[in-house]
């Protein structure tokens, strides 16, 4: 994204990262995506590592050298880490790959906003393409070409080209790798030294219908953990150890642990920010996020955010969007993040001098949202970075001169002074710290925090350290188990200021002593010593004595959030549970609702249970009558081809939110229709999941009595149990009993094991169908031969099957239960889940329509028999259990949908979850108690919003949001197609 550093330089009116954008002549012109382009002119200037000719920009407001040379890093020592060079100027990071059979060398942009991974190729006429090195069929014979193409706008410029594959080797990984292969760029790309840009942002976030690198390492390479480790360095430091570490963390680049912070979206390395500290003073910016982005050279933040943290800097002045600050100043300039104080070098943050003065690389642009800054590369030279891909959370540790300023913050943001305040901790905290340092360890001064990383992560033991979050915000997050310096008088220490009401002692283990043994929360379970684990925002005055030495440190990661400690909760303190605390204490308080990046995922298996089961729903028992309405020829054929388009369709969702980046249907159609799109997508998707939960109710109603009176003989004739009879109390008992409870789930991933039981349910049915069938009576079955191969009523029997076949609305939850979330993995998922879905409705159909001909109704269970046939009883019950399993995952939908309207922004409300589901749940099997056809539901849902779903919306926004070609008239006859149904089924259920 957003991001690209360079020129990612900055530009005049503001900084131009890599991060594609729409320009004004483009789809959409989200402002979000907007990016700046330097406008000063070019001078030439050479590489210095004896490469080719670059035009380098002068950039104004910025001033950069006129040229550069490449410094070169060294090769790192371990197998699974390359070298991460520079410019020379700290302005581009990039590394080396090896592309193809002859191994050609490709300077590759190291960028963390997107997920975009493209090369200059050597068909490419422009001039940026003569001026660097270039790949195609001459440099390698295993290279593969497509006449797929594609096109990025990024704020600096614009790339066009195809689609291609080749082997790449870099460190000691040979993988497979789909790549962009630029046939076209803009002259912008002459200033830079890279060949091409390795995407290494969240897969959500590229824009190439192919798998992302990280994607294919881990499918194709032995990860030990599907993570990034990357450590930025200085020209001016001379170290030339930049490295990126590929499945691990190289521990030697930082000192103590890793803090990790969860991301707040998908499709970038997004997080929150604590706040701005300048010169030990807070400012105060409270809410805001980052983007953390290896291809941004600066730190941008919008005017206002910017202006404030230049007003604590003595001697600051403001130019636009630029600030020019004293050229010696020494001022501390930090970046709190998850409790922990970051500094920014004033060898980063001061930039090149002009005139009297330097000027600021912290730059006052809004590039995004009013509350989202970009900590580029002037802030990542300070620490080294983590991306965890699976865990979607980004770690950072302390480098170097950096280790005893990123010091624990807990009480410091929150108890930091304002920016008219002092930052000195107060006497009586000294004193209190004194005296509980000294009572531990005889050691006197300041409390050291020794911060650990775990050698190991394939355990996933990385340790987090997180330090006491404001005073009222809510618990995102563990608490530190902060600890006591080490003998050496905290060598590797941070120092951690105390405020006058915590005086807790703290103890370190050194690394090497560390257990092995099991985490446990800090949430739930006391230290094994009494010394008790609270939320860190909780404060108490414990006395010396209560604590002694931690004999073992422990911690927990995201997985510990899944399971309920089976030990007994000991309680924080006898007499004392502030109110602050109390939330946190009770026994309705669940850590994973305050953490959704640690809900429940689902693997390959259960995510195609639970589309399969979302698509073999109600509808598939009135596939029989979707041929007695079509005839039996045109019914396979419109199975057959609907199916092939629900599979694509299903799958262009997921193409458009990536697309769009956005990470639901409803903000897709949002992002390209606006307000109308929202409202068009809300009310479809919400009445067809509805219109489903209905049709569930109505199966339920005309299935189960009829199997309890088989099981009970004289059941209407019992006091009381003749209830169990009636159709309206059976619908009420058994959907607020089986049902309801199932609905209020948050989880779609816990209905997986439900799912795996519909899907059994079904097979009974089928089975009954095919066995039973043929032995009813004569004068139940009709005839088939005027229905053998086309009938009138053509586009009901499309309404039935598109009812049946459509989980469109389900396909992003679906998508995003996945453990990894991938467009391959998904693909694999609705194969298996339409193909398997086909073959049940075929089989069902034609035997069902072959048994009962003309007399095929919408539930063919209800042509057989109601007493009698023991296995039709059996395949009844089976069926009305598994509409009871499935109107869960249609709630799911219909709440989703109205959290979305109306709800956006707002985090997870228990009661809102509650009244939602049960208004829901009640409305639905209030509508089915007084309607029993179940065909009508089938074919009017069918038609209307089931059409709207499948055929019509996705190819619309796909449309919208792709380049116009050859590939867009497949969507445009859907579209058609779909309109056409849509308008002729509701001119026909008029009549």
């Amino acid at each position: 994204m957003h991001r690209k550093w360079l020129s990612l330089s900055l530009l005049a009116s503001s900084v131009s990262a890599f991060y594609p954008y729409l320009t004004k002549n483009s789809l959409s012109t989200d402002v979000r995506n907007k990016r700046f382009v330097p406008t000063t002119l070019s001078s030439e200037t050479t590489d210095g590592a004896g490469g080719i000719t670059l035009d380098i920009k002068k950039i104004r407001l910025v001033d950069r050298d006129n040229d550069f040379s490449v410094l070169l890093s060294n090769t790192p020592s371990s197998a699974n880490a390359i070298a991460i060079h520079q410019d020379g100027s700290d302005y581009s990071y990039f590394s080396t790959l090896k592309f193809g059979s002859n191994e050609q060398d490709m300077y590759m942009l190291i960028d963390t906003g997107s997920a975009n991974t493209w090369i200059m190729g050597s068909s490419c006429t422009s001039t940026a393409c003569k001026t660097h090195n270039t790949y195609g069929p001459s440099d390698s014979t295993s290279l593969n070409t497509t006449t797929e193409t594609w096109k990025i706008a990024y704020g600096t410029g614009q790339v066009a080209g195809v689609l291609a594959s080749d082997k790449v080797t870099f460190g000691e990984y040979d993988i497979h790798l789909t790549f962009g292969l630029a046939t076209q760029t803009s002259n912008d790309f002459n200033n830079y030294p890279f060949d091409g840009i390795l995407g290494l942002g969240p897969t959500s976030s590229n824009q190439l219908d192919s798998p992302t690198l990280m994607q294919a390492l881990d499918d194709q390479a032995t990860l030990r953990n599907n993570v990034l480790g990357i450590h930025l360095t200085r020209a001016s430091d001379g170290t030339k150890d930049g490295e990126l570490t590929i499945g691990g963390v190289d521990d030697s680049k930082f000192d103590g642990q890793l803090n990790y912070v969860s991301t707040v979206k998908t499709d970038s390395w997004e997080i929150s920010v604590d706040d701005a500290i300048v010169g030990g003073k807070a400012c105060g910016l409270t809410g805001k996020t980052a983007i953390i982005d290896t291809g941004t050279s600066y730190v941008l933040m919008p005017p206002n955010d910017a202006q404030t943290v230049h007003a604590l800097i003595p001697g600051s002045a403001q130019d636009d969007e630029s600030f020019t600050i004293p050229c010696d100043t020494t001022t501390e300039l930090q970046v709190a993040l998850n409790g922990v104080k970051y500094s920014i070098s004033p060898k980063d943050y001061v930039g090149k001098s002009s005139g009297n003065s330097c000027s600021s690389n912290i730059i006052g642009h809004q590039a995004f949202g009013e509350n989202e800054w970009i900590l580029g590369d002037v802030f990542l030279k300070n620490v080294y970075t983590v991306f965890d891909f699976d865990k979607t959370r980004i770690g950072f540790g302390t480098t170097g001169e950096n280790l005893g300023v990123a010091s624990s913050s807990g009480a410091d943001v929150t108890a930091l002074e304002s920016s008219t305040g002092s930052a000195e901790p107060s006497s009586s905290a000294t004193a209190t710290a004194t005296a509980a340092n000294s009572g531990a360890s005889g050691t006197s001064g300041a409390v050291m925090a020794h911060m650990t990383h775990e050698d190991d992560l394939s355990n996933g033991d990385v340790v987090q350290s997180a330090g006491l979050p404001k005073e009222g915000a809510p618990l995102l997050r563990p608490s530190l188990d902060a600890v006591e310096g080490d003998d050496d008088g905290g060598r590797h220490g941070l120092e951690h200021e105390r405020s006058p009401a915590t005086s807790l002692d703290l103890a370190i283990e050194p690394r090497d002593a560390r257990p092995q043994s099991k985490r446990h929360s800090s949430l739930s379970q006391p230290r094994p010593d009494g010394t008790p684990r609270t939320p860190n925002r909780v404060r108490f005055n414990l006395a010396d004595t209560t604590l002694g030495r931690q004999s073992e440190e422990q911690w927990l990661d995201d997985e510990d959030y899944l399971h309920t400690p089976s030990s007994q909760q000991a309680p924080l303190l006898t007499d004392i549970t502030p109110p602050s605390a109390s939330p946190f204490l009770s026994d309705a308080f669940q850590p994973e609702d305050h953490l959704p990046n640690v809900r429940p995922k689902s693997g390959l298996a259960s995510a195609v249970m639970n589309m399969a089961n979302s698509i073999i729903g109600a509808g598939i028992i009135g596939q029989p009558y979707a041929f007695k309405q079509a005839g039996m020829l045109t019914g396979i054929l419109l199975l057959i081809l609907l199916t092939i388009t629900v599979d694509w369709t299903i799958r262009l969702i997921v193409i458009n939110s990536k697309l769009s980046g956005t990470d639901s249907f409803q903000g897709t159609m949002q992002h390209c229709f606006g307000r109308s799109g929202l409202i068009a997508i809300s009310v479809a998707q919400w009445a067809f999941a509805f219109g489903g939960m209905v049709a569930f109710c109505v199966v339920v109603g005309d299935t189960v009595p009829h199997v309890l009176e088989a099981v009970i003989p004289n059941l209407r004739n019992m006091p009381f149990l003749w209830l169990l009879s009636d159709r309206q109390a059976i619908i009420i008992i058994f959907t607020l009993g089986i049902s309801w409870p199932l609905s209020l789930y948050r989880d779609i991933a816990k209905l997986a094991k439900a799912s795996t039981l519909a899907l059994i349910s079904m097979l009974v049915i089928l089975v009954t169908v095919v066995t039973q069938g043929p032995r009813v009576d004569a004068e139940l079955k009709g005839d088939i031969k005027g229905s053998l191969f086309i009938n009138s009523g053509f586009f009901q029997a499309i309404g039935v099957i598109s009812f049946a076949f459509v989980c469109h609305h389900n396909s992003l939850l679906i998508y995003g239960s996945l453990e990894k979330p991938t467009i391959d993995r998904f693909t694999t998922v609705t194969h298996y889940s339409t193909f398997a879905s086909l073959l049940a409705c075929l089989v069902m159909a034609m035997t069902g329509f072959l048994t009962f001909g003309d007399k095929t109704k919408g539930n063919v269970l209800n042509n057989f028999p109601s007493q009698g046939f023991i296995m039709v009883q059996i395949a009844r019950l089976c069926f009305g259990l598994n509409m009871l399993t499935t109107l869960p995952l249609e709630c799911f939908v219909c709440r989703e949908v109205m959290n979305n309207f109306w709800f956006p922004e707002e985090p997870y409300q228990p009661n809102r979850h509650l009244i939602f589901t049960s208004a829901l749940v009640v409305s639905a099997m209030a509508i089915s108690l007084i309607t029993c056809d179940l065909g009508a539901v089938l074919e009017l849902i069918g038609a209307t919003s089931a059409c709207a779903l499948a055929y019509i919306l996705p190819p619309l926004c796909y449309i919208k949001l792709s380049a116009r070609g050859w590939k867009t008239i497949p969507a445009v006859a859907c579209i058609v197609f779909g309109s056409a149904v849509l308008l002729i089924s509701l001119f026909m259920a008029s009549l």
